[in-house]
């Protein structure tokens, strides 16, 4: 996730969030309260009625809640709030998601879960997994957030990873991360709740060997391929069936099936030789001038959902997979290297070998 710090900020438009579930809010309310700030008043400051964000299959709009963020950020001095959130959370707080985590047969079923429900949760974050020979790279792409709600949610995720980490290792297996990545420097607030240790006074992350880099073209999460599809002792199979089945039914409730959403799910399955517009509308059982109405109404276009995608794909394609910038171009379907380097620096404010050669593999 590349947008905290190379993003051109003013291609972001939060009207093109979706609406954010509240599932979370009551956990939240708890860290809050451990500071001394009272989420019932930083609501009421924003004109939002408390109760109604508590009740079951609550939402909250993407201006709301970067709202609430950056209050509770700046104006009561909140720091490292993702960390504090998920270092709260355990598995019992995920409701059917947790239970599936719980009983999945290996560490890659585990990531196969984030990575196709991630949506019930955060919207607007995508995560792509990637094979190397040795390891697998996890990276998590930001669509739109940014400044504190970007932080937030990429610290919620790491921390509660590391939480789930830390009780598989205990439960007697192998230690499977071995290196976590940030787009975004490491905070000088709360050192005690720092990614070096969330939550482990007694540093077991470092001992099991989990590097963190700060200041990295993306954020993501590197696995030791071989540990990642290793049987794990507390699975079930019987209860990860059933309980993908309801996380299935949960995903048909909360996440709305919108023309983008189905649109970015047919763009992703062919990212190797992006679809053309053609393509797409017979692919959605639309004609062309349908779909082109229906991401109209939903703040989008074609062109803007195909240049996200081959963006996303960019980064993944250059600093994690190491390609140059020339290869990155022909891959993503650029005739010319000079036609992919000036979309790269439009969407991203910055030239592709911003970040030189990081790669650490």
């Amino acid at each position: 996730m590349i947008e905290s710090n190379m993003t051109n900020e003013s291609n972001r438009s939060l009207h093109d969030v979706s609406n954010v579930p509240t599932f979370y809010i009551m956990q939240l309310e708890k860290v809050l309260a451990s500071k001394g700030v009272f989420l019932d008043t930083c609501l009421s400051s924003l004109g939002l009625d408390y109760e109604s964000l508590t009740c079951p299959g609550a939402t909250m709009s993407g201006e709301h809640f970067t709202r609430l963020i950056n209050t509770i950020v700046e104006n009561h001095h909140v720091n490292d709030l993702g960390l504090l959130l998920g270092s709260a959370l355990q598995l019992i707080h995920h409701g059917p998601f947790g239970l599936a985590v719980m009983n999945s047969p290996t560490v890659m079923d585990i990531v196969s879960l984030f990575e196709r429900f991630i949506a019930m949760r955060v919207p607007a974050l995508e995560l792509h997994v990637i094979e190397e020979p040795n390891n697998i790279v996890v990276t998590v792409h930001d669509l739109y957030w940014s400044s504190h709600v970007h932080r937030f949610f990429i610290d919620a995720l790491t921390s509660a990873l590391l939480n789930l980490h830390s009780s598989l290792v205990n439960e007697g297996n192998s230690a499977v991360i071995t290196r976590i990545t940030f787009d975004y420097s490491k905070s000088s607030h709360n050192n005690e709740f720092s990614h070096d240790n969330i939550n482990q006074e007694d540093t077991r992350e470092n001992m099991w060997g989990i590097e963190a880099h700060y200041d990295q073209p993306y954020c993501g999460i590197v696995l030791n391929k071989e540990k990642a599809r290793q049987p794990l002792i507390s699975s079930d199979r019987v209860s990860y069936d059933y309980a993908v089945k309801l996380c299935e039914m949960e995903r048909s409730e909360l996440v709305a099936d919108s023309v983008t959403e189905k649109l970015r799910r047919f763009l992703r399955r062919h990212q190797t030789e992006m679809p053309s517009l053609e393509a797409a509308a017979d692919a959605l059982y639309m004609s062309k001038r349908t779909l082109h109405r229906s991401l109209a109404k939903e703040n989008t276009s074609f062109r803007k959902e195909r240049e996200r995608t081959l963006m996303r794909d960019a980064v993944d394609l250059l600093y994690v997979r190491g390609l140059s910038v020339k290869q990155t171009a022909y891959h993503l379907g650029y005739t010319e290297p000079a036609n992919f380097r000036r979309a790269f620096v439009n969407y991203y404010g910055r030239p592709p070998s911003a970040f030189g050669n990081q790669n650490q593999r």
